[in-house]
């Protein structure tokens, strides 16, 4: 894929930087932020948004995903010093959250017209070891 569904001078704009202003390694971070977004993103949504078809919250989330990225490259949750600082982000770099899934979820309702009946979810199992209502598994090794 060569197009990501958003542009750097998107990216430059929330930076608070001036347009055209990343150069170098930095200019080359933003891009592929904004392609691992744009890969994220299809394969939530529509594999066949361009840039000029997605839909523009679709776009913010893409923005979004790749700002949170390039500010946090390595995914830092919080940092502490003593007792003296402590930073909390709120969000761990490089995936969707719930949230911009929601987004996604809706544009694609939208498109489809179904509405608020189409759903994107997750199904989960319990495990077959884990024993009549217990999370532990029941072996020889556990009495």
């Amino acid at each position: 894929m060569s197009d990501s569904l958003a542009t750097v001078s998107d990216l430059e704009v929330r930076l608070k930087v001036e347009v055209g202003s990343l150069e170098g390694v930095d200019l080359t971070a933003a891009q592929t932020y904004l392609q691992d977004a744009t890969v994220l993103v299809l394969a939530a949504g529509d594999p066949e948004w361009t840039p000029e078809s997605v839909p523009d919250a679709v776009k913010r989330v893409v923005i979004g995903c790749a700002l949170r990225t390039y500010r946090n490259p390595d995914g830092f949750t919080s940092e502490n010093y003593g007792g003296a600082y402590s930073y909390t982000l709120p969000e761990v770099s490089g995936y969707l959250t719930e949230d911009e899934l929601a987004i996604i979820t809706k544009a694609v309702a939208d498109e489809q017209g179904t509405g608020s009946t189409f759903t994107v979810g997750t199904v989960r199992t319990r495990s077959a070891y884990s024993g009549e209502g217990g999370y532990w598994p029941r072996s020889a090794w556990w009495w």
